[in-house]
Protein backbone atom coordinates (compact mmCIF):
# COMPACT_ATOMS: atom_id res chain seq x y z
CA UNK A 1 0.00 0.00 0.00
CA UNK A 2 1.66 3.29 -0.86
CA UNK A 3 1.22 7.06 0.21
CA UNK A 4 -1.91 7.73 -1.92
CA UNK A 5 -3.67 4.84 -0.55
CA UNK A 6 -3.25 5.27 3.13
CA UNK A 7 -4.37 9.16 2.20
CA UNK A 8 -7.80 7.52 0.83
CA UNK A 9 -8.04 5.52 3.53
CA UNK A 10 -7.65 8.03 5.95
CA UNK A 11 -10.17 10.31 3.57
CA UNK A 12 -12.92 7.81 3.99
CA UNK A 13 -12.31 6.83 7.62
CA UNK A 14 -15.42 7.55 9.69
CA UNK A 15 -12.89 9.58 12.63
CA UNK A 16 -12.34 11.89 9.65
CA UNK A 17 -16.22 12.47 9.35
CA UNK A 18 -16.71 13.55 12.76
CA UNK A 19 -14.20 16.64 12.96
CA UNK A 20 -16.86 19.61 13.63
CA UNK A 21 -14.63 22.58 11.87
CA UNK A 22 -16.90 24.43 10.28
CA UNK A 23 -16.50 26.85 7.88
CA UNK A 24 -18.59 29.50 9.60
CA UNK A 25 -18.76 28.71 12.54
CA UNK A 26 -20.74 30.57 15.35
CA UNK A 27 -18.94 29.48 18.02
CA UNK A 28 -15.55 27.08 18.64
CA UNK A 29 -15.90 23.64 18.57
CA UNK A 30 -13.33 21.47 21.11
CA UNK A 31 -11.77 18.07 19.87
CA UNK A 32 -9.71 15.60 21.83
CA UNK A 33 -8.25 12.84 19.48
CA UNK A 34 -7.17 9.89 21.52
CA UNK A 35 -5.20 6.84 20.23
CA UNK A 36 -2.95 8.97 17.62
CA UNK A 37 0.87 7.39 17.33
CA UNK A 38 3.44 7.86 14.84
CA UNK A 39 2.52 9.35 11.60
CA UNK A 40 -0.77 8.92 11.64
CA UNK A 41 -1.38 12.51 12.68
CA UNK A 42 0.27 13.81 9.49
CA UNK A 43 -2.44 11.95 7.38
CA UNK A 44 -5.30 12.59 9.78
CA UNK A 45 -4.21 16.69 9.44
CA UNK A 46 -4.70 16.47 5.73
CA UNK A 47 -7.67 14.32 5.55
CA UNK A 48 -9.00 17.24 7.74
CA UNK A 49 -7.62 19.46 5.66
CA UNK A 50 -9.38 18.25 2.45
CA UNK A 51 -12.63 17.52 4.11
CA UNK A 52 -13.22 20.61 6.12
CA UNK A 53 -12.27 23.86 3.68
CA UNK A 54 -10.70 25.94 7.14
CA UNK A 55 -7.89 26.99 8.20
CA UNK A 56 -5.41 24.89 10.14
CA UNK A 57 -2.74 25.88 12.47
CA UNK A 58 -0.62 23.15 14.20
CA UNK A 59 1.28 23.79 17.58
CA UNK A 60 4.16 21.12 18.20
CA UNK A 61 6.43 21.26 21.23
CA UNK A 62 9.78 21.99 19.27
CA UNK A 63 11.25 23.74 16.03
CA UNK A 64 12.34 20.29 15.24
CA UNK A 65 9.73 18.70 15.88
CA UNK A 66 7.40 21.28 14.12
CA UNK A 67 9.78 20.88 11.33
CA UNK A 68 9.61 17.17 10.70
CA UNK A 69 5.87 17.31 10.90
CA UNK A 70 5.58 20.68 8.40
CA UNK A 71 8.15 17.77 6.15
CA UNK A 72 5.29 15.06 6.01
CA UNK A 73 2.58 17.70 5.53
CA UNK A 74 4.31 18.52 2.02
CA UNK A 75 4.37 15.66 0.83
CA UNK A 76 0.94 14.94 2.03
CA UNK A 77 -0.47 18.51 0.79
CA UNK A 78 0.19 20.35 -1.91
CA UNK A 79 3.39 22.42 -0.89
CA UNK A 80 2.15 25.88 -1.62
CA UNK A 81 -0.28 25.37 0.70
CA UNK A 82 1.24 24.63 3.53
CA UNK A 83 3.68 26.69 5.69
CA UNK A 84 6.16 26.76 8.58
CA UNK A 85 6.41 29.58 11.12
CA UNK A 86 9.37 29.99 13.23
CA UNK A 87 10.78 31.77 16.04
CA UNK A 88 13.25 35.14 15.00
CA UNK A 89 16.89 34.89 15.32
CA UNK A 90 16.93 37.94 17.57
CA UNK A 91 16.65 37.79 21.08
CA UNK A 92 15.18 40.73 22.70
CA UNK A 93 17.18 43.43 24.77
CA UNK A 94 20.59 41.66 22.62
CA UNK A 95 22.65 42.87 19.62
CA UNK A 96 23.66 39.70 18.36
CA UNK A 97 21.72 37.82 16.22
CA UNK A 98 21.22 34.05 17.64
CA UNK A 99 23.20 31.02 16.16
CA UNK A 100 19.63 29.77 14.04
CA UNK A 101 19.79 26.55 12.15
CA UNK A 102 17.10 25.66 9.67
CA UNK A 103 16.08 22.53 9.94
CA UNK A 104 17.72 21.79 6.25
CA UNK A 105 20.81 22.05 7.77
CA UNK A 106 21.72 25.40 6.39
CA UNK A 107 22.41 28.51 8.36
CA UNK A 108 21.37 31.93 7.31
CA UNK A 109 20.74 35.01 9.31
CA UNK A 110 17.28 36.05 7.54
CA UNK A 111 16.05 32.75 6.62
CA UNK A 112 13.27 32.96 9.91
CA UNK A 113 12.68 36.78 9.10
CA UNK A 114 11.57 35.56 5.59
CA UNK A 115 9.85 32.64 6.51
CA UNK A 116 7.82 34.70 9.23
CA UNK A 117 7.09 37.86 6.45
CA UNK A 118 5.92 35.12 4.16
CA UNK A 119 3.41 33.42 6.54
CA UNK A 120 1.93 37.14 7.74
CA UNK A 121 1.73 38.06 4.01
CA UNK A 122 0.11 34.59 3.47
CA UNK A 123 -2.36 34.91 6.24
CA UNK A 124 -3.13 38.60 5.00
CA UNK A 125 -3.60 37.62 1.37
CA UNK A 126 -4.78 34.22 0.31
CA UNK A 127 -8.51 33.32 -0.22
CA UNK A 128 -7.69 29.26 -0.15
CA UNK A 129 -7.49 27.58 3.21
CA UNK A 130 -4.12 26.97 4.35
CA UNK A 131 -1.98 24.86 6.83
CA UNK A 132 1.12 26.35 9.17
CA UNK A 133 2.89 24.38 11.42
CA UNK A 134 4.82 25.84 13.88
CA UNK A 135 5.85 25.56 18.00
CA UNK A 136 5.52 27.58 21.33
CA UNK A 137 8.68 29.31 21.11
CA UNK A 138 7.51 31.11 17.30
CA UNK A 139 3.97 31.88 18.98
CA UNK A 140 5.13 33.78 22.01
CA UNK A 141 6.89 36.16 20.02
CA UNK A 142 4.19 39.46 18.80
CA UNK A 143 4.69 40.48 15.25
CA UNK A 144 3.92 43.31 13.25
CA UNK A 145 0.29 44.37 13.14
CA UNK A 146 -1.63 43.78 10.46
CA UNK A 147 -2.65 47.47 9.69
CA UNK A 148 1.08 48.12 9.49
CA UNK A 149 1.65 45.18 7.22
CA UNK A 150 -0.75 46.53 4.95
CA UNK A 151 0.76 50.21 5.30
CA UNK A 152 3.93 48.76 4.24
CA UNK A 153 3.00 46.72 1.59
CA UNK A 154 3.64 47.72 -1.55
CA UNK A 155 1.62 46.05 -4.88
CA UNK A 156 2.29 46.51 -7.90
CA UNK A 157 -0.16 44.84 -11.08
CA UNK A 158 0.52 44.80 -14.80
CA UNK A 159 -0.73 47.66 -16.67
CA UNK A 160 -0.12 49.91 -13.56
CA UNK A 161 1.31 53.49 -13.75
CA UNK A 162 4.96 53.41 -12.44
CA UNK A 163 8.17 55.62 -12.32
CA UNK A 164 11.35 54.44 -11.59
CA UNK A 165 12.00 57.59 -9.28
CA UNK A 166 8.33 56.34 -7.69
CA UNK A 167 9.75 52.69 -6.75
CA UNK A 168 13.17 54.00 -6.05
CA UNK A 169 11.55 56.43 -2.90
CA UNK A 170 9.25 53.58 -1.77
CA UNK A 171 11.79 50.89 -1.65
CA UNK A 172 13.96 53.45 0.17
CA UNK A 173 11.19 54.26 2.38
CA UNK A 174 10.42 50.70 2.96
CA UNK A 175 14.37 50.54 4.11
CA UNK A 176 15.48 48.38 0.95
CA UNK A 177 19.08 48.69 -0.15
CA UNK A 178 19.83 49.74 -3.45
CA UNK A 179 22.78 47.45 -5.45
CA UNK A 180 23.63 46.53 -8.65
CA UNK A 181 22.28 43.35 -8.49
CA UNK A 182 20.42 41.63 -5.95
CA UNK A 183 21.28 38.79 -3.89
CA UNK A 184 19.53 38.80 -0.94
CA UNK A 185 15.90 39.69 0.48
CA UNK A 186 16.06 43.28 1.11
CA UNK A 187 17.23 44.57 -1.73
CA UNK A 188 16.51 46.46 -5.13
CA UNK A 189 18.71 46.93 -8.16
CA UNK A 190 17.33 49.46 -11.24
CA UNK A 191 18.76 48.70 -15.06
CA UNK A 192 17.40 50.56 -17.51
CA UNK A 193 13.82 49.87 -17.89
CA UNK A 194 14.35 46.95 -15.42
CA UNK A 195 13.63 46.87 -11.58
CA UNK A 196 14.95 43.79 -9.37
CA UNK A 197 13.45 44.17 -6.11
CA UNK A 198 13.63 41.13 -3.72
CA UNK A 199 10.54 40.87 -1.14
CA UNK A 200 11.51 39.70 2.28
CA UNK A 201 8.21 36.89 1.56
CA UNK A 202 9.37 35.46 -1.34
CA UNK A 203 12.14 33.14 -1.69
CA UNK A 204 13.39 34.67 -5.15
CA UNK A 205 13.32 38.21 -6.64
CA UNK A 206 10.94 39.73 -9.15
CA UNK A 207 11.75 41.40 -11.75
CA UNK A 208 9.75 44.61 -13.35
CA UNK A 209 9.48 45.17 -16.38
CA UNK A 210 9.06 49.15 -17.44
CA UNK A 211 7.63 50.06 -20.54
CA UNK A 212 7.67 53.89 -20.30
CA UNK A 213 5.66 54.55 -16.61
CA UNK A 214 4.09 51.32 -17.25
CA UNK A 215 4.59 47.88 -16.40
CA UNK A 216 4.85 45.84 -18.88
CA UNK A 217 5.34 42.82 -17.06
CA UNK A 218 6.30 40.90 -13.52
CA UNK A 219 8.02 38.05 -13.23
CA UNK A 220 10.27 35.44 -10.57
CA UNK A 221 13.47 34.83 -11.67
CA UNK A 222 16.77 32.97 -10.54
CA UNK A 223 19.03 35.65 -9.12
CA UNK A 224 22.28 33.25 -9.74
CA UNK A 225 21.03 32.94 -14.03
CA UNK A 226 19.34 35.78 -13.88
CA UNK A 227 16.14 33.42 -15.95
CA UNK A 228 13.15 33.81 -15.95
CA UNK A 229 11.00 31.24 -13.77
CA UNK A 230 7.30 32.23 -13.01
CA UNK A 231 4.96 34.86 -14.81
CA UNK A 232 2.95 37.24 -12.43
CA UNK A 233 0.07 39.63 -13.14
CA UNK A 234 0.51 41.43 -9.77
CA UNK A 235 3.03 41.45 -6.82
CA UNK A 236 3.14 42.25 -3.37
CA UNK A 237 6.48 43.87 -1.60
CA UNK A 238 7.03 43.00 2.09
CA UNK A 239 9.63 44.86 4.02
CA UNK A 240 11.62 43.41 6.95
CA UNK A 241 8.46 42.48 9.40
CA UNK A 242 10.84 42.27 12.23
CA UNK A 243 12.64 45.55 11.81
CA UNK A 244 9.42 47.01 11.44
CA UNK A 245 8.03 45.55 14.27
CA UNK A 246 10.71 47.21 16.46
CA UNK A 247 9.16 50.14 15.50
CA UNK A 248 5.76 49.62 15.56
CA UNK A 249 2.83 48.08 18.24
CA UNK A 250 2.87 44.86 18.36
CA UNK A 251 0.01 41.70 17.84
CA UNK A 252 -0.13 38.71 18.72
CA UNK A 253 0.37 35.87 15.58
CA UNK A 254 -2.91 34.23 16.50
CA UNK A 255 -4.90 37.59 16.00
CA UNK A 256 -3.90 37.33 12.26
CA UNK A 257 -5.69 34.29 11.97
CA UNK A 258 -9.08 33.94 10.08
CA UNK A 259 -11.88 33.10 12.80
CA UNK A 260 -12.63 29.94 10.76
CA UNK A 261 -9.30 28.05 11.60
CA UNK A 262 -8.94 25.08 13.66
CA UNK A 263 -5.97 25.05 15.99
CA UNK A 264 -4.23 21.85 16.81
CA UNK A 265 -2.63 21.88 20.16
CA UNK A 266 0.00 18.74 21.41
CA UNK A 267 1.01 19.74 24.68
CA UNK A 268 -0.73 22.59 25.53
CA UNK A 269 0.85 22.37 29.06
CA UNK A 270 4.19 22.83 27.62
CA UNK A 271 3.11 25.83 25.62
CA UNK A 272 1.97 27.40 28.19
CA UNK A 273 4.65 26.98 30.37
CA UNK A 274 7.12 27.69 27.50
CA UNK A 275 5.08 31.04 26.85
CA UNK A 276 5.21 31.97 30.66
CA UNK A 277 9.44 31.16 31.25
CA UNK A 278 9.75 33.41 27.81
CA UNK A 279 7.52 36.31 29.43
CA UNK A 280 9.47 36.14 32.58
CA UNK A 281 12.46 36.36 31.03
CA UNK A 282 12.39 38.67 28.68
CA UNK A 283 10.78 40.59 31.94
CA UNK A 284 14.29 39.99 33.50
CA UNK A 285 16.43 41.18 30.72
CA UNK A 286 14.29 44.10 30.56
CA UNK A 287 14.61 45.14 34.57
CA UNK A 288 18.32 44.94 34.12
CA UNK A 289 18.50 46.93 31.51
CA UNK A 290 20.93 49.77 31.18
CA UNK A 291 20.24 52.53 28.59
CA UNK A 292 18.59 55.60 27.77
CA UNK A 293 17.14 54.38 24.24
CA UNK A 294 13.64 53.49 25.23
CA UNK A 295 12.85 49.90 24.56
CA UNK A 296 9.78 47.79 24.30
CA UNK A 297 8.54 46.80 27.37
CA UNK A 298 7.86 42.73 27.45
CA UNK A 299 3.89 42.77 27.22
CA UNK A 300 5.28 44.66 23.85
CA UNK A 301 7.02 41.81 22.62
CA UNK A 302 5.66 38.51 24.33
CA UNK A 303 2.25 36.90 24.67
CA UNK A 304 1.73 36.45 28.50
CA UNK A 305 -0.06 33.43 29.47
CA UNK A 306 -3.33 34.73 30.47
CA UNK A 307 -3.06 36.32 26.68
CA UNK A 308 -2.01 33.27 25.20
CA UNK A 309 -5.18 31.02 26.94
CA UNK A 310 -7.63 34.15 26.04
CA UNK A 311 -6.40 34.34 22.33
CA UNK A 312 -6.41 30.31 21.61
CA UNK A 313 -10.31 30.23 23.23
CA UNK A 314 -11.72 31.87 20.48
CA UNK A 315 -10.76 29.03 17.65
CA UNK A 316 -12.03 25.54 17.44
CA UNK A 317 -9.15 23.42 19.06
CA UNK A 318 -7.58 19.50 18.50
CA UNK A 319 -5.95 18.27 20.96
CA UNK A 320 -3.65 15.43 20.79
CA UNK A 321 -1.12 13.35 22.92
CA UNK A 322 -1.48 14.37 26.27
CA UNK A 323 -4.58 14.97 28.64
CA UNK A 324 -6.85 17.81 27.04
CA UNK A 325 -6.68 20.96 29.13
CA UNK A 326 -9.92 22.20 27.16
CA UNK A 327 -12.87 20.06 27.86
CA UNK A 328 -13.84 18.15 24.59
CA UNK A 329 -17.25 18.73 22.25
CA UNK A 330 -16.15 15.78 20.12
CA UNK A 331 -14.10 12.97 21.46
CA UNK A 332 -12.84 11.22 18.29
CA UNK A 333 -10.55 7.83 18.89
Amino acid sequence: MGIDDLKKQFEKSPQIAQFDLGPGLAASVRHRLKGVAGSALSFIAAAAFKKHHVHHLLVLNDREEAAYFYNDLQNLISPNRVFFFPHSEKLPYEHHDLDDEHFTGKKSEGESGLMRAEVLSAVNTRKRHFVIVSYAEALSEKVVTKQSLVKNTLTIQVGDGLSQEFINEMMEELEFERTDYVYEPGQFAIRGGIVDIWSFSNERPFRVELFGEEVDSLRTFDPVTQLSVKDHGHISIIPDVQKQAMKEVRQSFLEYLPDDTAIWLKNFELIQDYVQKAFERAQEKFDGLKTSVRQLAPDEIYLSEEGYLDELSKFSIVEFDRPSIFKADVEIR
